[in-house]
């Protein structure tokens, strides 16, 4: 019963950080790119938090009475982000240690579901749905052992740092995506749409790995098609969908010692991304953005074959040695 616990609360808490998110652009009230950073700067200082101090007395405390937070919305939405960053950067690590990697699946599985159903809660008022916040208290206490130096030494390899700047990029560009949102006619509706079909696509994900790099790039180019006209929007949505999951779970399997520290420091850059780009795109052509993130796909895509090869002939070189 325990673990079946702790994967629907984590679950139900990815729905509505997912949620959180898409109320952004409804809510702006002041430019939408620097109220989508600040809520997003927030939500990463939140995560360092977490990340640091860990899941315990003061930080359930805070998350749980976020929903409160939702009553004067949108107004509080930075502390909000704050409150909901702190599990953030733990939740994965929480279920991986605890129940290890059956439990992990599902809660990947379950967060598909749960960023689906984001998209229709938007049609509720905005404390509603984040009453089920409370139910974080009944996860466990924790504390771990790490540091930003842990975490950095776990990491350190070509591949992960890739992923770190690719997700940098990936993160800074859906919260642009959010921000453009706002003004738009129908942007409650569309934003439904994405979130619907972000969450139905991700399910497909651990399925489509050996095409990695293909969607990072696709999701660069996809931008690109938005950027130029919102009525594209899916072109973006439906490659970024696919990514989180894969890195994840990349990122993890290089993380040497310690996996669940390099998937925190694989995605350190989500959460600076998502607050650093929105704010920038207005003095810098955010075109600039989707064109790094295309040659980053390139670059990882040939160190991925390079390993390859050098995997293939080492292996030929053994097989003719027999």
């Amino acid at each position: 019963m325990g673990a079946r616990r702790d994967v629907l609360v984590i679950a139900a808490y990815r729905m509505l950080l997912n949620l959180a998110g898409l109320l952004l652009p409804l809510s702006s009230p002041m430019d939408p790119s620097i109220w989508v950073s600040l809520n997003y700067g927030t939500l990463a200082a939140g995560g360092l938090v977490g990340y640091l101090f860990g899941f315990r007395r003061p930080q359930k405390i805070m998350l749980a009475m976020t929903p409160l937070l939702f009553i004067w919305y949108p107004y509080t939405m930075p502390i909000a982000m704050f409150g909901l960053g702190i599990l953030d950067p733990l939740a994965t690590p929480m279920i991986y240690e605890k129940h290890g990697d059956k439990a992990v699946s599902l809660v990947s599985s379950l967060t598909s579901f749960g960023i689906a159903a984001s998209g229709l809660l938007l049609l509720l008022p905005p404390f509603i749905p984040f009453l089920l916040l409370p139910s974080v208290l009944l996860l466990p206490s924790m504390s771990r052992k790490t540091n930003v130096k842990q975490a950095v030494a776990s990491s350190l390899n070509v591949e992960t740092a890739l992923f770190a700047a690719s997700t940098f990029i990936l993160g800074g560009l859906y919260t642009i995506f959010l921000a453009r949102m706002s003004g738009i006619p129908y942007a409650k509706y569309m934003l439904a749409a994405a979130a619907v079909s972000m969450g139905m696509i991700r399910l497909a994900s651990h399925k489509l790995q050996k095409w990695l790099y293909a969607f990072i790039i696709a999701a660069g180019l996809g931008f690109i098609m938005f950027a130029f006209n919102y009525a594209l929007f899916l072109l973006f949505i439906l490659p970024y969908a696919v990514i989180y999951p894969m890195i994840t779970m990349l990122a993890g399997k290089h993380g040497r010692k310690d996996p669940t520290t390099a998937i925190n420091a694989a995605f350190a850059g989500v959460g600076t991304g998502s607050a650093v780009l929105p704010a920038a795109s207005r003095s810098i052509n955010v075109l600039v953005f989707p064109s790094v993130l295309i040659a980053i796909g390139a670059l990882m895509a040939i160190v991925n074959r390079l390993q390859l090869v050098s995997f293939y002939r080492v292996n030929k070189k053994f097989a003719n040695r027999l």
